[in-house]
């Protein structure tokens, strides 16, 4: 099973790297570093809130919303501007 799962991690980890070789020239770098940033959060919170991988559950609340919500208003300004 183990070998399996480094594998997919390989495999997610190379999907990764060249999406952000492929987005970064079109978007530029602070976008797509915003980006990158902002999946990861999203990532936490739900991995938090649902107590995925044996964490501590962190219900989503609305201030870690908020949060979210302006880090999505922090790439469109960015990329805006």
């Amino acid at each position: 099973q183990t070998p399996k799962l480094y594998f997919l991690g390989g495999v997610l980890g190379a999907l990764y790297i060249m999406s952000i070789i492929l987005v970064a020239p079109k978007l530029g770098i602070g976008v797509t570093t915003m980006l990158a940033l902002l999946g990861q959060i999203f990532a936490a919170m739900l991995i938090d809130h649902f107590g995925w991988l044996g964490v501590a559950v962190h219900s989503i609340g609305w201030m870690r919303v908020i949060g979210l919500i302006l880090m999505i208003c922090g790439v469109y300004m960015v990329k805006r501007f």
